[in-house]
């Protein structure tokens, strides 16, 4: 589940409906299938241990990048909206990856609303009913998934270039989503940890 100034995302069971459509089951499917493959456990906490230093070691030196946003034009400021957005869609394929390789169905990447803000939200058939651990999985798994995204192009895209700025806010995003927030990974992640029953199934 993700959620930030810009989008919501977030990850639903499969009774979760409403909202437009973006990307339909058999997308998902052929996207998010493949990178099953790459979301066990040992993957997963090994990207999160890598993730960890790295932000430590790296977020003072892109403290000023709102910044170098406000320098762009228009042009450049809204293909970095139009990045951000593709690293969100990339989070909730993420979700759905993981989804699969515990044992959830394929469903669907939507567009929604929630007070007057647009998110987008995965739905997971069978997630509810899947053990606590393979749930605190699935709401890691977009968090993880945007930050590796974002490492990857913080690493290969020289600084000021768009690119490199949507890569920033992303990051930015995949950190907010780790609040314990309604509405946000970190609260359902909070949730699971204290033992509650999961969002979705309520």
């Amino acid at each position: 589940m993700t959620k930030s100034s810009i989008f919501n995302t977030r990850a639903f069971s499969g009774d979760k409906n409403g909202g437009i459509v973006l990307l339909p089951r058999r997308i998902v499917r052929l996207l998010a299938a493949p990178m099953a493959l790459l979301c066990g456990p040992v993957t997963l906490g090994a990207a999160l241990i890598l993730e960890t230093v790295w932000l430590v070691a790296n977020l003072p030196a892109h403290a000023g990048f709102f910044h170098d946003y406000a320098e762009l034009d228009a042009i450049a400021k809204a293909a970095v909206l139009v990045l951000v957005f593709v690293s969100i869609l990339f989070h909730e394929l993420c979700h759905a990856a993981v989804g699969i390789e515990r044992g959830g169905g394929i469903g669907e990447v939507r567009l929604g609303t929630m007070a007057c803000m647009p998110y987008c939200f995965t739905t997971i058939p069978g997630f509810s009913t899947m053990t606590r651990a393979d749930r605190l999985a699935v709401l890691c798994g977009g968090i993880v998934g945007q930050m590796a995204l974002a490492m990857i192009a913080l690493a290969l895209t020289p600084q000021g270039h768009c690119l490199y700025l949507a890569a920033e806010t992303a990051m930015l995003v995949a950190l907010c989503n780790m609040l314990p927030i309604p509405g946000l990974d970190g609260h359902g992640i909070l949730r699971e940890l204290r033992g509650r029953a999961p969002i979705s199934a309520e």
